[in-house]
């Protein structure tokens, strides 16, 4: 009987160190240990967006699919690998305004939060596109605004994107943006004077020229600009040259590795052309985007479904792998 019970407790231990290795070697694929950082508020220096103390920041980052198509992906070890393996400091969300409200923000702050836990700033996007007009949805943008600039009053993580992309005629800067802007800050500012307000330009944020030429007369706003690596080049470009001469920072709150569908094939020497471009203006650039669609400029291929034993990395896509090399310099 005693030798019995020496074998047992033998096996025990030999299984419980065998738990041990294969826990170890779980949260090495697959969890990413929290690496504290300094989140300061990010504030509008002539054309540069800087720290609290002054020293450039360059926003470098992932932006998701909508929402409510793919909260399922948004969780804290994705963003734990997004922040180590592509070593960005910045997650958009997409928030689609012509879906539920009130689902979806059941659905966004518990990732806003895990955001903010983890050390990351957070662009909430309110994702004018097929309704052009970012004024069609003016109530519900009102009311959106106003409850999450309350509730992160306090919070220099947040930015405020508050029209996507802008698009078709007669769409313009001056009637129809610059317009629905000046209704909508005000109201972020109610609440938070202090957090950077981002405003889409024309023509899917092709134009922003457009804004330099009239700009907001708020303080910390930054205007965004787009591109797909397949389908622009140095118009868009010389369009955001044109605004930093004028004296107004520019943010590239989306861009692609496929042609302006976000479909296609990965263009990669463009893709890295515009990324210099932009890291010598010191502008910062978002991707799209971390979702699992069956679409060129997704990361994540269909296979990944969120399961646990899933490790991120092998359900890179052909884009997937691009952006991340870019992000961290080839290495």
């Amino acid at each position: 009987m005693e030798k019995r019970n020496i074998v047992i407790s033998a096996i025990v231990i030999f299984l419980i160190a065998i738990a041990f290795v294969i826990s170890n070697i779980y949260n090495q694929n697959i969890l990413y240990e929290s690496v504290t950082k300094d989140v300061s508020w990010l504030k509008v220096d002539s054309s540069k967006i800087v720290t609290e103390t002054g020293e450039p920041i360059l926003l470098k980052g992932i932006s998701s699919h909508g929402l409510e198509w793919y909260s399922d992906l948004l969780t804290e070890n994705a963003f734990k690998y997004l922040r180590k393996e592509f070593d960005i400091n910045t997650f958009r969300i997409a928030i689609y305004p012509n879906e539920n409200l009130e689902e979806i923000k059941l659905k966004l702050y518990p990732v806003v939060d895990k955001l903010i836990e983890l050390d990351l700033y957070v662009i909430l996007d309110w994702h004018t596109l097929e309704e052009h007009d970012p004024n069609v949805f003016i109530e519900d943008s009102k009311n959106f605004f106003a409850e999450v600039s309350k509730k992160y009053s306090e919070v220099p993580n947040v930015l405020y994107e508050i029209c996507n992309e802008p698009n078709s005629n007669p769409v313009t800067w001056n009637e129809y943006i610059k317009p629905y802007a000046e209704k909508i800050i005000p109201i972020i500012r109610e609440n938070s004077l202090k957090s950077i307000v981002i405003v889409g330009t024309p023509d899917y944020c092709k134009k922003v020229n457009k804004a330099a030429d009239n700009p907001l007369d708020y303080e910390n706003i930054v205007y965004s600009a787009h591109f797909y690596a397949g389908s622009h080049g140095k118009v868009v470009k010389d369009n955001i040259e044109y605004a930093l001469e004028k004296g107004i920072p520019v943010l590239v709150t989306e861009w692609g590795t496929t042609d302006a569908t976000g479909d296609g094939k990965i263009y990669e020497d463009a893709s890295k052309h515009w990324i210099e471009f932009l890291e010598e203006k010191n502008i910062g650039y978002i991707n799209w985007s971390f979702c699992n669609k069956n679409e060129g400029s997704a990361i994540l291929n269909e296979k990944y479904t969120n399961a646990k034993e899933q490790v991120i990395h092998k359900y890179l896509t052909e884009s997937g792998k691009l952006v991340k090399e870019i992000y961290n310099k080839g290495e």
